[in-house]
């Protein structure tokens, strides 16, 4: 069994609040060691109300001294709380503290700068009576001193640039040091692959997919060749699925091989560094903040893993089209840019980002099959399915999420494709029945000059599918 928390109470009173405090509540042996205030006959007796075995005290600096205290609470006494607050984190006590009185913005951002150097569990309560502590607790989340990227009713944002601008003034913030964690148990010896069970009533199927080599050193080799090249790039190679633009850190962020912390320090050292990378490095930062982003929704809103975050849409009208979606997932949809796209899934258990949104319109909104059947095909095959970012994605294609594409616009596949992939090299890489063909002609077999015999004819025609998917939105949007 393990020590309880031992906990020193300064002021009296504060002993009714030991469950106020979210870090404490799901403590179940904690246990108050010592209760300071200015009345020692007020502490005994609240001590002999509440049963507890613990040191009666009248001065706060030598509770806050004690190495026997991990915790101090600190109440309405003392009246001036930074000073205490201060004390506290340097003698290295996890401090909660229900500040009501004398909270200025210079003193609560004093308090939680310390609380961020020290790394330790810290929770600061300003008074919210009245217009000045309500304007505290604005000031400190517009500068981001108050944990989580939250808005000012302290939900999470659902527009993306609110988030980003929140988010870069948290991170300004800087990082906790790093703690100790324990070390990992040796692995099992002796135990080769061939000796463990199987499932029963199971079947595993073995596939080609490819998969990345694991650990913190192959991310970080993968975060330095990136920022050492393609990052120069990013902002304009970013969107062309035929070029190796992309960082392909999405694995190693989904399994915590790397931070995203770690991956926004080194790149802006190195725009700092090469100044003409800057502008490659700040877009690829930002989609580290939109995954971020992402998972701050699935954080607040768990619902929209079982639907839409936009919930009106949860009425939209879909087609229950097995052998569409059988298409689809198969790469087999007579779309070359799209059916590339799906077989790069297949084949590597990646895909990149330009093709995963324009196959996820093209489900949505061309074959109108729920977002939710690409969500589910897209965890299964990817190696960086991470359910928030994946969630996101699908929403934002899908027009049902925060801050996604507005429903009236539905990517065209044959014009994202010669637009994003104008020699077709990305097309012939994954379709090899379209090898013949030359250029943006990859782009649209069915009026090529020969059309290619093994390929398939498509299965539905966009302009046609893009006129039934704005009808269905207007009806859940009453006309609009």
């Amino acid at each position: 069994m393990s020590n309880p928390i031992r906990i020193g109470i300064i002021g009296a009173g504060e002993i009714f609040r030991l469950r106020h405090f979210p870090a404490l509540a799901k403590i179940d042996d904690a246990k108050v060691v010592a209760i300071c205030n200015r009345s020692a006959e007020s502490a005994a007796a609240i001590a002999n109300e509440f049963g507890l075995d613990a040191d009666i005290m009248t001065d706060p600096h030598a509770l806050m001294a004690r190495a026997d205290i991990d915790a101090v609470m600190i109440g309405t006494w003392p009246y001036k709380h930074c000073p205490f607050v201060l004390e506290s984190l340097d003698r290295g006590k996890h401090t909660f503290v229900q500040a009501r009185m004398a909270m200025n913005l210079r003193e609560a951002k004093a308090m939680y700068a310390k609380a961020q150097e020290t790394g330790l569990a810290t929770q600061i309560y300003p008074s919210l009576f009245g217009f000045k502590g309500h304007n505290v607790m604005k000031r400190l989340i517009d500068d981001g001193y108050l944990g989580e990227v939250r808005n000012i009713q302290g939900g999470a944002y659902s527009v993306y640039t609110h988030y980003r601008r929140a988010w870069w003034r948290r991170y300004q913030t800087g990082p906790p040091p790093a703690r100790t964690v324990p070390a990992i148990p040796p692995c099992v010896p002796d135990a080769p692959a061939e000796a463990l069970p199987g499932l029963p009533g199971r079947s595993v199927r073995a596939d080609s997919t490819e998969i990345p080599r694991g650990g913190a050193a192959p991310a970080r080799e993968r975060l330095d060749a990136f920022l050492g090249g393609a990052a120069r790039r990013y902002h304009v190679d970013r969107n062309f699925p035929a070029l190796a633009g992309t960082s392909r850190l999405s694995p190693y962020l989904r399994f915590g091989a790397i931070s995203v912390r770690e991956c926004v320090r080194a790149g802006r050292a190195r725009a700092a560094a090469e100044p003409e990378a800057e502008e490659g490095v700040g877009a690829w930062i930002d989609e580290l903040v939109w995954r971020e982003f992402y998972h701050a929704i699935l954080d607040a809103h768990p619902r929209v893993l079982a639907g839409a975050f936009r919930e009106a849409y949860d009425g939209l009208e879909w087609d229950d089209d097995a052998d569409r979606l059988e298409a689809w997932q198969a790469g087999l949809t007579g779309y070359p840019i799209v059916d590339a796209g799906m077989r790069e899934l297949t084949a590597t258990g990646w895909m990149h980002n330009r093709a995963r949104m324009i196959v996820a319109s093209f489900l949505v909104k061309d074959l109108h099959v729920d977002w939710r059947e690409g969500e589910r095909w897209f965890m299964r095959r990817l190696v960086d399915g991470d359910p928030a970012s994946n969630n996101g994605g699908w929403q934002w294609a899908a027009a049902t999420g925060t801050d996604a594409q507005p429903y009236f616009r539905i990517f065209n596949p044959t014009s994202q494709g010669e637009r994003f992939d104008p020699d077709g090299e990305y097309v012939r890489r994954w379709v090899p029945e379209l090898e013949g063909l030359p250029g943006k002609e990859v782009h649209r077999p069915w009026a090529a000059r020969r059309r290619p015999g093994a390929y398939p004819a498509r299965i539905v025609d966009h302009a046609r599918e893009r006129t039934v998917a704005l009808a269905r939105f207007r009806a859940v949007r009453g006309g609009g």
